[in-house]
């Protein structure tokens, strides 16, 4: 390389973590813990999803409740629901989600 050159050097890891769906609800533990969400959410990870879910439930849920590829990860996801529209039929019907990932990167410093 010439002294024109400048390399740089990445610092950094990364994990991938893939779900598949866990149920579909109308609640949001983060918006409220007491009642139904206004729309519906798609959720992956621990099939502990009510609006009181906390902490201590996630982390103590049985690993075979986990919709994840790293059943250490007690992490609950959830995004809202995406509907196809008919304009034929004037209808919405949930569309299929196949999975989800939850990408992590975090830099690797001295």
């Amino acid at each position: 390389l010439s002294s024109n050159h400048v390399v740089h050097q990445v610092s950094a890891t990364s994990i991938k973590m893939d779900y598949l769906p866990a149920a579909f609800a109308r609640t949001d533990p983060i918006i409220s813990n007491t009642c139904l969400s206004d729309h519906v959410h798609t959720f992956y990870g621990p099939q502990v999803i009510r609006p009181e879910t906390d902490y201590e439930a996630l982390v103590n849920s049985p690993d075979e409740l986990n919709t994840g590829n790293v059943v250490e990860n007690k992490s609950l996801y959830w995004h809202p629901t995406v509907y196809e529209y008919n304009k034929d039929t004037n209808s919405y019907t949930r569309d299929v989600m196949a999975q989800s990932s939850a990408y992590y990167v975090w830099l690797n410093t001295d």
